[in-house]
């Protein structure tokens, strides 16, 4: 063999060699996969062996928020795998919280304090959602006088300022004994509003976009204005992380700014790039 010849093929043996080192280097994520309770669940294609948790209350926009976040080649610097989980606001502990069970979550920032007064210090505001009302919707004309004539739906979450702490407390207003009342409390907004379609239930409590998509819901009495929610990272999550997070979220942030009629929202921690 001449030596050209030999210099020849053990160039390529070693670019062939560097190309598959490459290939089977190179970030890949996973498909996305429905988990066994209310989760979806991803991988990086990282060997790291840290798992990114992030807890909301509805599987609103989810498949697209973990493909963003396991395509992200900033969060497989520092994740093998992306959990994102949508669990009732119940199921929120002062020991969850305490252990940082979840990098991300969701809600409002006084429920949380409550769970937990140490709660500012152990996680920050990622995105603000201000500026939207909740109101009672209803068939027949609302007179707060003769609502024992009205069958009422509200969800049996007792941290859901929408559908349950605010329509409560603007009955308890109204000097209206609730147990005098004919509520039925269902398990989710999906059900609630599934049971206002189907005409079990006369009047329910919820955003006021609620009347865009349900015209027999003629008449409205405001319970609130100008409420909030908000979406929090835990304070030891890396910066380029929590600016990637901010990112990922904005397909539900989007969806969310339509579904409540958003007048405002910080969709970015400070010092994040800007595309």
């Amino acid at each position: 063999m001449s030596r050209y010849r030999f210099l020849f093929i053990t160039s390529l043996l070693i670019f062939v060699g560097l190309s598959v080192n490459l290939y089977l280097t190179r970030h890949v994520a996973s498909s996305v996969v429905l988990g066994s309770l209310n989760q979806l669940n991803c991988a990086t294609g990282s060997s790291n062996k840290s798992l990114l948790h992030i807890r909301l209350y509805m599987p609103a926009k989810v498949q697209q928020v973990s493909r963003r976040l396991c395509a992200s080649p900033v969060i497989a610097e520092y994740y093998s795998s992306v959990t994102v989980s949508w669990l009732p606001r119940e199921s929120m502990s002062t020991v969850s919280l305490l252990n940082q069970d979840f990098d991300v979550l969701m809600g409002r920032a006084h429920s949380l304090n409550g769970l937990l007064p140490d709660f500012d210090n152990l996680y920050a505001p990622l995105i603000n959602i201000d500026g939207f009302s909740v109101s009672w919707f209803s068939r027949y004309p609302i007179n707060f006088a003769e609502l024992n004539a009205r069958r009422i739906g509200l969800v049996n979450d007792s941290l859901s300022h929408t559908h349950y702490l605010l329509p409560l407390q603007s009955l308890k207003s109204h000097q209206i004994a609730i147990d005098t009342l004919n509520i039925t409390y269902y398990s989710d907004i999906y059900s609630l509003y599934n049971a206002f379609e189907q005409g079990d239930i006369d009047m329910l409590s919820t955003i006021d976009q609620f009347a865009n998509r349900h015209p027999d819901a003629r008449y409205t009495s405001v319970i609130s204005s100008n409420n909030s929610t908000s979406f929090f990272f835990a304070r030891h999550l890396p910066h380029p992380v929590t600016c990637e997070i901010a990112d990922a979220l904005t397909p539900l942030i989007e969806y969310m700014s339509k579904l409540v009629g958003l007048n405002q929202a910080q969709t970015e921690p400070e010092g994040c790039p800007h595309d």
